[in-house]
């Protein structure tokens, strides 16, 4: 079961680019460099291979992965309000610059792109998770308002047009009525 998720196309696909890119570095000026930058990218292979290990072993830890995304992006939001209003989130940090909200990133102006980059597993699991309640649609449209503001508050330009996509790509492939979207 575990061979499955490394033997498909896409897995494979992303293996061969791996090498290839690894077989570029060695046969690059700069060596070091190009290697740090190679191995770095293979993380996120690896990452994946074993979030999908680790999930399709037990229902309940894709349970409680769904719980602790959406944990994670409440208390961000929280403290991401409490800094925009007050000046200072949740510990006493400050804005690192006046008009971008930093959150729990510090100095780190990343917080607009976290969020965006979780927002698609985050859309997965309410859709999980809500799949038997007639209410999730309501609460969808109540979720990503806050989200779209957490990310404008940020003052990342590309987290806001990727979330605008991911929100239009969100609404085609649910075929969401637009007239109860307008209301």
């Amino acid at each position: 079961k575990k061979w499955i998720l490394i033997n498909n196309f896409i897995s494979i696909i992303l293996l061969i680019f791996l090498v290839y890119c690894l077989i570029n570095s060695l046969f690059s000026q700069y060596l070091i460099d190009s290697l740090y930058t190679t191995i770095s990218y293979s993380r996120y292979f690896f990452f994946s291979i074993g979030v999908a290990i680790l999930l399709l072993n037990n229902e309940k830890n894709l349970i409680y992965f769904g719980y602790t995304l959406l944990l994670v992006l409440f208390f961000l939001s929280i403290d991401s309000y409490f800094q925009f209003y007050l000046g200072k989130n949740i510990f006493g940090w400050e804005m690192f610059e006046p008009g971008r909200v930093s959150s729990l990133f510090r100095d780190e102006l990343i917080m607009g792109g976290f969020i965006t980059r979780l927002l698609p597993l985050i859309i997965f699991f309410l859709i999980l998770f809500s799949s038997n309640n007639k209410y999730f649609l309501f609460f969808s449209i109540l979720f990503f308002p806050i989200i779209l503001s957490l990310v404008f508050f940020s003052g990342e330009r590309t987290a806001l047009v990727m979330m605008i996509i991911q929100l239009i790509l969100f609404l085609i492939f649910l075929k969401i009525n637009i007239n109860f979207l307008l209301i």
